[in-house]
């Protein structure tokens, strides 16, 4: 899957205040040092010396996140602050912005919906195509809503704010969607690693139902039927490249994927490998 491409041997845990909140290589540590982010090895990773409270880590990393910026190095700016921490439900160590986040190999979490619609001839799916102008994947096919999760908002409201902005989905509307997983994965980038969770919801909408973009994000929508979703995915890069999980999570789900299917267990476990692969760090 084009979502997982990192080498896991080249990575080590960052610590802060002896919490595990990152990953970085070799060249990433060097790269931070160099800005004034000062690490020593420590257990099976590196440690952030000068780490202290949550609102001086984040004064501090802001700049160094903005000099690194200022250099070309932090493409794509974002002006959204992401939790650098163990876990969702912890309390992070530091507020950074997102777009820095691959520097420090940090988990960025994101929102991810289903758009579902039953019609006499089976179940469909609501895809939309990004704008040519996003940092990230421009024109590529996308969920009906999805979005990266800030510091700040619940999951599910930010959901349905996503859902409101990129496809016009009413909150009445969207407050019925499910929570239905996650999904992860570990993503080489030019300045570092994405090592991502998804929040994965399914929401059936109304035969009638037709989204439009409010934001600016989305060019257009297509329904199609779910049964053409792995094919859509097998022609190579139409879809974004995250996204292709989360419409694969759903194919499983709704038995359009079986295990039938070449490549099935592999399939499987490169939907949820975070687990795994930080397991084989914390053994190194």
């Amino acid at each position: 899957m084009a979502a997982n491409t990192a080498r896991l041997e080249k990575y080590r845990a960052l610590y802060l205040n002896g919490e595990a909140v990152g990953l970085l290589s070799a060249d990433q540590r060097a790269l931070l040092g160099a800005y004034g982010l000062s690490t020593s090895v420590w257990r099976n990773g590196y440690r952030w010396v000068e780490a202290q409270d949550l609102n001086r880590n984040t004064a501090r990393l802001a700049e160094i996140t903005a000099q690194l910026a200022a250099d070309g190095l932090v493409p794509g700016w974002r002006g959204e602050r992401y939790a650098l921490g163990s876990d969702y439900q912890h309390p992070p160590q530091a507020l950074i912005e997102r777009a820095a986040m691959p520097l420090f190999g940090g988990c960025g979490y994101g929102v991810h919906v289903n758009g579902l619609v039953r019609k006499t001839n089976g179940l469909h799916m609501w895809l939309g195509r990004r704008a040519k102008d996003k940092p990230t994947d421009p024109g590529k096919l996308d969920q009906i809503a999805a979005g990266g999760q800030p510091w700040g908002i619940s999951a599910f409201a930010n959901m349905q704010k996503e859902c409101a902005e990129e496809a016009g989905i009413a909150g009445s509307l969207s407050a019925n969607a499910v929570s239905v997983g996650m999904s992860s994965y570990f993503h080489e980038v030019e300045n570092g690693l994405r090592a991502d969770v998804m929040f994965l919801y399914d929401l059936f909408l109304p035969e009638d139902f037709r989204p439009h973009n409010r934001d600016g994000e989305v060019t257009d929508f297509r329904c199609l039927p779910i049964g053409e979703i792995p094919d859509l995915l097998r022609r190579g890069d139409t879809v974004k490249f995250n996204s292709a999980l989360v419409m694969i999570d759903c194919c499983l789900r709704h038995g359009v994927i079986d295990e039938q299917e070449p490549g099935y267990q592999e399939i499987c476990d490169l939907l949820h490998p975070r687990a795994h692969w930080l397991a084989r760090l914390c053994r190194t």
